[in-house]
């Protein structure tokens, strides 16, 4: 399991509008990329008064279900984004690989 990792920092004055719209559009899109098999949202708790950040964790089953999906999506969604946004959302990815689990 690979979880493509995307932190988003955004400006208080669109968040609302900003994360109606990545629940209903932007998320779904990536997903029905076909790459990725779930995501889950978390808010970041912080004290910081620039904005609200926000994790996306976009879960796929191998690294390179993350490497097609950036050589064929990737640049189109970010666009989507910074289209409708511009500078009010700044955003930054990574990789992590899970190398153990445990419940319980």
């Amino acid at each position: 399991m690979v979880v493509y990792n995307v932190t988003m920092n955004v400006d208080s004055g669109i968040e609302k509008d900003w994360f109606q719209w990545m629940k209903d559009i932007h998320i779904k899109n990536v997903i029905e990329t076909g790459y990725f098999v779930d995501c889950k949202v978390f808010q970041l708790i912080s004290d910081e008064p620039q904005g609200t950040t926000y994790a996306f964790q976009y879960f796929a089953d191998a690294y390179e279900d993350v490497l097609k999906y950036q050589e064929e999506h990737g640049a189109r969604l970010q666009m989507e984004v910074v289209s409708r946004y511009g500078d009010k959302v700044m955003s930054f990815r990574t990789m992590l690989e899970q190398v153990h689990q445990h419940i319980g």
